[in-house]
């Protein structure tokens, strides 16, 4: 009944909004039922109306409608198929853009080998492991204090701790000046 019974009908009769036109059926019992009734009606013309379309008029069209629905799901088949072949080449595009990457960095590593092999004293040997402690290096000292604080670490091992972040800043401004040096070359 709420789907039948329309804003622009209850207009017509009176009601402001549709709400308010439902509103006072649900209030009127009768009114109520005798509405459920026709809308009812109107539910079995509709069946039945629907039923002979799909039984009377539909058979007559019966070899088009086979026809058509190849005819959709061969373009839907197409479409499938389609779009499975843009993964496939979106996925060898991305496997041949990593595997390049892999073989530049490989080509790197192995000119890069190659050169210090030729010149081993001109190129320093560095290790991950130890390039990794530079980043870390301040927040070792930071937790080495907070010992201090607490008494962990007595006063005598604290002149030693700061002769070791002296010579940790003198080693950061070597690598500084080296680096700057060398970007003379490089740039």
């Amino acid at each position: 009944m709420n789907s039948l019974l329309k804003l622009e009908f209850f207009k017509s009769i009176g009601f402001p909004t549709k709400e308010s036109g439902m509103a006072f059926i649900n209030e009127n019992e009768n009114l109520k039922k005798q509405i459920e009734e026709k809308v009812d009606e109107i539910d079995d013309v509709k069946y039945k109306i629907i039923d002979y379309i799909r039984d009377k008029i539909f058979p007559k069209y019966e070899e088009k409608k086979d026809i058509f629905i190849l005819k959709v799901k061969g373009e839907q088949s197409a479409k499938i198929a389609h779009k499975k072949d843009l993964q496939k080449k979106a996925l060898k595009e991305e496997m041949k853009e990593e595997l390049l990457k892999e073989i530049k960095e490989e080509e790197e590593m192995e000119k890069k080998k190659k050169l210090i092999k030729n010149y081993p004293d001109a190129i320093p040997i560095i290790e991950k492991d130890i390039a990794e402690k530079f980043i870390t290096i301040q927040d070792q000292f930071v937790k080495i204090m907070k010992m201090y604080d607490r008494g962990d670490i007595k006063q005598s091992e604290l002149k030693n701790i700061e002769k070791m972040k002296d010579q940790v800043e003198k080693a950061f401004n070597v690598i500084e000046k080296v680096s700057k040096h060398l970007d003379k070359y490089v740039d």
